[in-house]
């Protein structure tokens, strides 16, 4: 070996020991992401102190743990969590985690957008996975109008998402974000869904696919296969309130209804569903489920829903 390549080899060895001792890394190479510690994770057990009672206006970004969407907009939120510190308080609810509270919200979708003011009486809500300029303009229009208690600033109408596809913005009144996740549990204490697993399984094949589609055309896919296999759904029990009629017959979470009152429940819709459940206050509803593969039957007294009037 000669001189020069003697020298090579030392300084080579001598920068290969020093990336060692300091730790440094390659350019490819990235330190895993962190959740922003300016966002608040929210669930029924501190809704009240997180939202409720804040000082500051709100931001929910509704998500869950399987949307695309939600996983892109994730870390643009907690980017502007980072900058509106001091000004607008961040949370996020996981609504497969929450089930009551995305019944309260009246969530349908995700990512849904929900921006409020304790202290106002209206609040904007929008469905749709913004990209960096639109999420900070919908910021900075709904602070302006959240803020406003003279009605002088109008409401922001609709915004762009990150397929360019304008999406409307909803105004509500925030009391419904005020009442009691209870209050949705109906005539007999239960949170029910009705599902089809083949539009679920479509729906994580089309996010989980190698070749992503632009997400319209994902939603198109999704409408077409809902057209097609019209009244597939199953109807299940998502929760059942803990001191609720329907908790104190045995009707737990998972029971999947078969019959109520002697109708089947094959091809109906959630609304349908409902309407045979309540009723009037005193009567009794007589439900048929399958637990398993197991046939079971509970007579129920309808009761007036909590903090109903």
């Amino acid at each position: 070996m000669t001189f020069k390549q003697n020298w090579i080899f030392v300084a080579a060895a001598a920068v290969a020991l020093a990336a060692l001792a300091t730790g440094c890394r390659t350019s490819k190479q990235t330190a895993p992401a962190k959740p922003s510690t300016a966002v608040v994770y929210v669930d029924e057990t501190n809704y009240r102190q997180e939202v409720l009672a804040a000082k500051l206006p709100v931001f929910i970004d509704f998500y869950a743990t399987w949307c695309g969407p939600c996983k892109a907009l994730a870390p643009l939120v907690d980017e502007a969590a980072v900058r509106y510190a001091g000004k607008i308080k961040f949370v996020k609810v996981d609504v497969d985690k929450s089930i009551r509270l995305e019944g309260l919200a009246g969530i349908t979708a995700m990512p849904t957008l929900d921006f409020f003011s304790p202290e106002n009486k209206t609040g904007l809500s929008l469905c749709a996975a913004l990209d960096r300029k639109a999420l900070e303009s919908f910021l900075t229009t709904g602070l302006a109008f959240l803020s406003d208690h003279s009605n002088a600033v109008a409401a922001p109408k609709s915004y762009s998402d990150a397929e360019g596809i304008s999406q409307p913005i909803n105004t509500f009144d925030t009391a419904r974000l005020s009442a009691d996740p209870d209050s949705k549990l109906g005539h007999i204490g239960i949170l029910f869904i009705g599902s089809d697993p083949n539009y679920i399984g479509l729906m994580l094949k089309l996010d989980k696919a190698k070749k992503q589609l632009p997400e319209h055309e994902k939603q198109l896919k999704l409408a077409q296969y809902q057209m097609d296999h019209p009244g597939d759904l199953v109807f299940y029990v998502l929760e059942v309130g803990p001191h609720s009629p329907a908790f104190k017959a045995g009707l737990r979470p998972q029971d999947t209804f078969t019959e109520i009152d002697g109708v089947s429940v094959k091809g109906m819709t959630e609304s349908e569903v409902s309407g045979l459940l309540n009723g009037p206050v005193g009567t009794t509803v007589h439900i048929k489920v399958l637990r398993g593969w197991r046939h079971k039957e509970f007579t129920i007294v309808r009761v007036r829903p909590k903090n109903s009037k």
